[in-house]
């Protein structure tokens, strides 16, 4: 019920995302929620989140309250924070982490999104893979819109936030699920 979208180009990061919110079956607009921003900034790091609305507040708490112990500088430090994170959701926030799919190795803690930040572009998955993108991805109902979009325009444009706000655009006018205005932030890639 969103699109969510990360570019890396021309030592450059963008993350950018729609601002529509499903609150238990209603579709929910920006004019109506104050709060419909799907990115925070915590350190030098954007998150984007997808799946339970409530997975942003529980997700920016526990960074707040145990993020000191915590770093998202690279695909491995990314990986043990994770599987600390993994405890403190559990422990502290009550995160659900029974599996539907038996065939699932590990507990998913059902939190999904992605981070831009100075080392990088990464996926997260709540079973605590991390991806490191070279170039964009997007995550959300609306991503094989905003995909297509930015393959399409990816060689052709030089600013990731332009890139960016092509495949937000696609994804907003082809799933219902998604809506503008968008919210975008960049950094530079150290």
């Amino acid at each position: 019920m969103t699109v969510l979208v990360i570019v890396r180009k021309n030592n450059k990061v963008c993350i950018a995302a729609d601002t529509t919110i499903d609150l238990n079956g209603n579709i929910v607009s920006a004019e109506i929620l104050t709060q419909s921003d799907k990115i925070f900034k915590y350190g030098d790091s954007y998150f984007a989140y997808t799946g339970a609305t409530q997975s942003s507040l529980m997700l920016k708490h526990a960074l707040e309250e145990h993020g000191s112990e915590l770093s998202f500088s690279g695909q491995s430090n990314i990986y043990k924070s994770l599987l600390k994170l993994h405890d403190i959701l559990k422990q502290h926030y009550f995160a659900k982490t029974d599996n539907s799919d038996s065939n699932q190795p590990v507990e998913d803690t059902h939190i999904n999104f992605l981070i831009a930040n100075p080392s990088g572009i990464f996926q997260i998955l709540g079973d605590r893979f991390v991806g490191e993108i070279s170039t964009f991805w997007s995550a959300g109902s609306g991503a094989r819109f905003a995909l297509g979009a930015m393959h399409s325009c990816y060689e052709d444009l030089d600013d990731p936030c332009e890139i960016a706000e092509k495949g937000i655009h696609a994804a907003c006018q082809f799933d219902h699920y998604c809506g503008l205005p968008m919210t975008q932030y960049e950094c530079d890639l150290t």
